[in-house]
């Protein structure tokens, strides 16, 4: 879980990178295109035609924003090489900027696309310069402000050299960048998975805790209500058999016995009830004093014998209106 979060994060962060990139590329290429027009127009330098094919493959890239972001990183790469090549192969005076501009395809390859991609850019870059040089020096026309010999192999041996290898250490040092932060990122997503399963744990064994606690205060509970239905039901059993004699003030005496235990027995299933939310209720008087006297007789059975609860209310008190 915690990989596939960072490595959403670090996607997210990747397509931001890239339309800021589009929107740069075309306004700068765009830029270039119209100052160059007027500028090389007269020295008949066809700079801006060789840009456009660039700038339209940028353009594209920027439009289709519900593209997938790998095809259109490829765009922005292949459209900004192209910008890259037509200047250089007609600008020859402005090799230093198209170089600038090769090393920044490889930087946005390495923060867009990722490790393989980035290298294949690397490489890449580093056959253009070289079919570039190889043109030269087989004796392509060198443009007239160009102020190096373009034609001298050792020149663009120099420059493979030294362009490949600020390429290659920029390249890897932004990849082991993004690397690093990736791994942050995977690491503190796993801390994070780990802290959340550790508290959902806790709830559970809190939750378990409260009920092995609940189950103890009902079986203390059932034990105190089944002494009191036996003794109850003693009374009843005893004085149904004083029934059976032909003594009627001793009938009349076991009724009433019976019929006593029977409501005591009544009481307590309804405090049963009310303690448990079983009963449904019913607004009305509500004897505050005697449901107050009610619940403490039913905590008593919860409690050990070492707690002692004591009741202080006033038997005169009014009733009110509630359950």
């Amino acid at each position: 879980m915690g990989r596939d979060v960072a490595d959403d994060t670090v996607a997210s962060w990747r397509r931001t990178v890239l339309e800021r990139a589009l929107w740069t590329a075309v306004v700068v290429v765009f830029f270039a295109m119209a100052t160059v027009y007027v500028e090389h127009t007269a020295s008949g330098l066809r700079t801006a035609p060789r840009l456009l094919p660039g700038e339209l493959v940028l353009a594209a890239a920027l439009a289709w924003r519900r593209g997938p972001t790998t095809v259109r990183a490829w765009m922005l790469i292949g459209g900004f090489g192209m910008v890259v090549a037509g200047a250089a192969l007609e600008m020859g005076y402005l090799l230093p900027n198209a170089l600038s501009a090769g090393l920044l395809m490889s930087v946005l390859t390495a923060l867009i696309v990722g490790r393989r991609a980035a290298w294949a850019v690397v490489a890449g870059l580093l056959a253009i310069w070289v079919a570039i040089g190889a043109l030269f020096i087989a004796g392509r026309e060198i443009p007239p402000d160009a102020y190096l010999d373009l034609s001298v192999p050792g020149f663009w041996v120099r420059v493979v050299a030294i362009y490949g290898a600020v390429v290659a250490g920029t390249t890897g040092s932004v990849l082991f960048i993004v690397t690093r932060l990736q791994g942050a990122l995977r690491r503190s997503q796993a801390l994070y998975d780990a802290l959340v399963q550790e508290a959902d744990q806790k709830l559970e064994a809190q939750r378990q805790l409260q009920q092995a606690q609940k189950m103890e205060s009902l079986g203390r509970l059932a034990g105190g209500v089944a002494h009191d239905f036996n003794n109850l039901l003693q009374i009843i059993m005893a004085n149904a058999e004083l029934l059976a004699d032909d003594d009627p003030e001793g009938r009349a005496l076991a009724r009433q016995d019976i019929l006593t235990a029977a409501e005591r027995a009544s009481a307590l299933t309804g405090q049963l009830l009310a303690f448990s939310r079983q009963q449904p209720l019913e607004i009305g008087a509500l004897d505050v004093p005697g449901r107050a006297i009610a619940a403490v007789g039913m905590l008593r059975r919860l409690l050990p014998h070492s707690v002692a609860l004591e009741l202080d209310v006033q038997p005169s008190l009014p009733p009110c209106w509630g359950p």
